[in-house]
């Protein structure tokens, strides 16, 4: 996932869980910038189509009301980030890059790696419900001929 599809990602997110139109951002981001950003521009922004620069993280994290490194953090699933350049920077290593401190930086590194392997877990559990499921409905199956 390229960065600018995490930042895009992020800021679709949390516009959502604020009830907001992509309007009504770019509106809210007029009034941080130099002017409000059309329904479109903020759009193109929600799917990575464009850079941003340092104030407009700013401004987003601002209105959003989240910080800055939220935007700039990738969902659990992914364990790499695209940079410009199209050199792949581990999740680990952009964490480390964006968290405040130190201690900050472990805790959230500790986080990603258990929810990372939750995921891988629940994953698994979830191959082998299906495949228990069908054995279920193989053995049902069977009972009902053999009666």
């Amino acid at each position: 996932m390229k960065l600018e599809e995490v930042i895009g990602s992020r800021v679709a997110a949390a516009r959502e869980q604020r009830g907001l139109s992509q309007a009504e951002l770019g509106k809210r981001l007029g009034e941080w910038l130099k002017g409000e950003w059309s329904r479109q521009a903020v759009w193109s922004a929600e799917q990575g189509k464009r850079a941003f620069t340092a104030a407009e993280l700013v401004a987003f994290a601002h209105v959003l009301d989240v910080p800055v490194e939220h935007l700039l953090t990738p969902p659990v699933e992914v364990r790499e980030v695209e940079m410009p350049s199209t050199a792949k920077l581990p999740r680990s290593a952009l964490a480390e890059a964006t968290l405040p401190s130190q201690p900050a930086r472990e805790v959230f590194r500790d986080m990603q790696e258990a929810l990372a392997d939750l995921a891988d877990n629940l994953s698994a559990a979830t191959d082998r419900a299906a495949t228990l499921g069908i054995q279920v409905g193989q053995a049902m199956s069977l009972s009902k001929k053999q009666r």
